[in-house]
């Protein structure tokens, strides 16, 4: 399932960012200021490089509700990312909270004992103070968080 908006493959089957960074431009003073950075930072995006994403293993995937005690209604759900970088090197842990949409899809159509590379991943605004991170890996998986709050941390190995 490809969910991309923004960033596309050319005639040559190349993977363009131009469309994806002047969208990012567009929209970059309602995100928040650890979002903002994160997404407009071309080095995320390269196909080699020490601060991208590209290839990153998924490692761990978690996600936790908070309950209001007095009526059992959800107040808060948050999901945490775990990818192991490329040259398995660092670790990355991407952080929402304020989330209102999870759907993903972890079966990989082929190989299911091998790990999934992400190939790229894009942020859209889909509300007033909502976004989207829609992360797409090889063998057709993929991750969409729809959220509200973002943080992430890189640990080096």
């Amino acid at each position: 399932m490809n969910l991309l908006l923004h960033i596309y493959e050319n005639d040559e089957g190349v993977t363009c960012f131009d469309r994806y960074f002047k969208y990012l431009k567009s929209i970059e003073k309602e995100m928040p200021q650890a979002l903002a950075g994160f997404a407009m930072d071309p080095g995320r995006y390269e196909l080699r490089g020490p601060r991208t994403l590209h290839d990153a293993w998924l490692m761990s995937l978690n996600v936790n509700k908070a309950y209001a005690s007095e009526a059992g209604s959800t107040v808060n759900t948050a999901v945490a990312l775990g990818l192991l970088s490329a040259a398995q090197d660092s670790s990355i842990e991407l952080h929402y909270c304020d989330v209102e949409e999870f759907r993903s899809s972890l079966s990989p159509d082929r190989w299911p004992d091998r790990p999934v590379d992400l190939l790229t991943h894009e942020i859209t605004k889909v509300g007033d103070g909502l976004f989207r991170h829609h992360l797409q890996f090889d063998r057709s998986a993929w991750v969409q968080v729809s959220f509200r709050q973002f943080s992430f941390s890189c640990v080096e190995r």
